[in-house]
């Protein structure tokens, strides 16, 4: 059987979650004993592919395997999405050549007016649907070219990352329960041992870490100590993500707290731009942007708690990635955050940043909570494997054929 797989989210500057999913997924399907048999054929287009020789030869290593077929097309991205939006041209045949059945593990631009070929579609959250005021102009515009209900109404099947995802789509879109499979994702991509030492640097990092803010002088702060005890926030910047709440609660748990400071990650998204001025001005937030993985495990490692006070959520890799290091969550009790982290984290009324403090003070204050958080956090996510998850999603693709 041959499976083509867009793998065009692969060539994100700075990936997502969305990358995560499509890297380890393609990855873990790669090394499954019984896809021996199956050849996959991963498609990527960027217009430079067709001279960068490094980024190429790195795709490539994603899945290294013989019966992995890399199909690379060098055209500019803005030149193919208005032909896939405005012609459904290219079909799906000049992607990926002949093949049985096409994995769509994103709402992408694509050929949706090419029926020749099934197609299994990976749907990640309906923010859009349900958060459309938290997108700008050029994202509402986006997403209705992208035709998202048609597509997933033209799918053979939708893997849904939870259940709260498959109840969205069902409510949104109006698809039959039979036809989306709930499919975790997974978390590790290796050996937690292998990272960071979690213990000698729970509770603090050294300043020269956190002296990489984006935007800010790097020296404002670095004169008053070598370490720093904080709680940690990893996540795009924008309005869903909910961090005017989370400051407003450090205000108040600092009261109780006063040596606590605050580590954000991540890149600035739409409308953020206040919100960064306000986290660079702030003397106790260490704003450090988008980092590498590397940077973002240390930062995770040494946090004293993590606070995940997102408004909607399809999944979550994030509160899932603190608990790998040991470290407890509070996150809001909403969206798909009960389902993926359940009674292993603190649950709260984001909207209610007193709410917020609370936990945040009873977390660092009550020492058999936080043992109870950090063993029932490690068991919560060997839920979530990638082996499994690539091996479910297989399952449905040779169903579909």
């Amino acid at each position: 059987m041959r499976i083509g797989i867009d793998c065009r989210s692969l060539l994100e500057p700075e990936p997502s979650g969305v990358s995560a999913y499509t890297r380890e997924t393609v990855r873990a399907l790669a090394q499954l004993p019984e896809t021996a048999s199956h050849q996959f054929v991963c498609f990527v287009n960027g217009f430079r592919l067709s001279h960068d020789a490094v980024l190429l030869s790195s795709l490539r290593k994603v899945a290294d395997a013989p019966n992995v077929d890399w199909r690379v097309r060098g055209w500019p991205n803005k030149f193919l999405t208005s032909a896939e939006v405005f012609c459904s041209r290219p079909h799906f045949d000049w992607m990926f050549g002949k093949v049985d059945v096409v994995f769509l593990p994103n709402l992408q631009f694509f050929p949706r007016h090419d029926h020749s070929v099934p197609y299994v579609l990976t749907v990640h959250d309906l923010s859009f649907e349900r958060y459309p005021e938290c997108l700008d102009l050029k994202g509402r515009w986006r997403h209705r070219l992208l035709h998202p209900k048609m597509s997933a109404r033209a799918a053979k099947r939708i893997i849904a990352v939870s259940e709260y995802t498959k109840f969205d789509v069902q409510s949104l879109y109006g698809i039959s329960d039979d036809r989306i499979q709930v499919i975790y994702p997974g978390v590790a991509v290796g050996p937690v041992s292998a990272w960071p030492d979690r213990t000698a640097s729970r509770g603090s990092l050294k300043r020269a870490t956190l002296a990489r803010k984006a935007g800010a002088p790097a020296t404002r702060r670095v004169e008053q100590s070598t370490t720093t005890t904080y709680v940690a926030f990893v996540s795009t910047l924008e309005p869903r993500k909910n961090v005017e709440t989370l400051l407003q609660a450090m205000e108040e748990v600092r009261k109780q707290h006063p040596q606590l400071d605050l580590v954000v990650i991540g890149r600035q998204g739409w409308n953020s731009a206040k919100l960064v001025k306000r986290l660079h001005a702030l003397p106790y937030v260490h704003y450090l942007g988008y980092v590498d993985e590397a940077t973002k495990r240390q930062v995770l490692a040494g946090a004293q708690a993590f606070i995940y006070p997102s408004l909607y959520e399809g999944f979550g890799f994030p509160p899932l990635e603190a608990q790998q290091h040991g470290v407890p969550v509070i996150a809001g009790a909403h969206s798909s955050l009960p389902e993926v982290v359940g009674e292993s984290a603190v649950l709260v009324d984001v909207l209610d940043a007193d709410a917020v403090a609370r936990a945040i003070h009873h977390v660092l204050s009550d020492s058999a909570l936080r043992e109870r958080l950090i063993v029932a956090g490690h068991k919560n996510v060997q839920r979530f494997q990638w082996e499994e998850s690539a091996r479910r999603v297989l399952n449905v693709l040779t169903r579909v054929y």
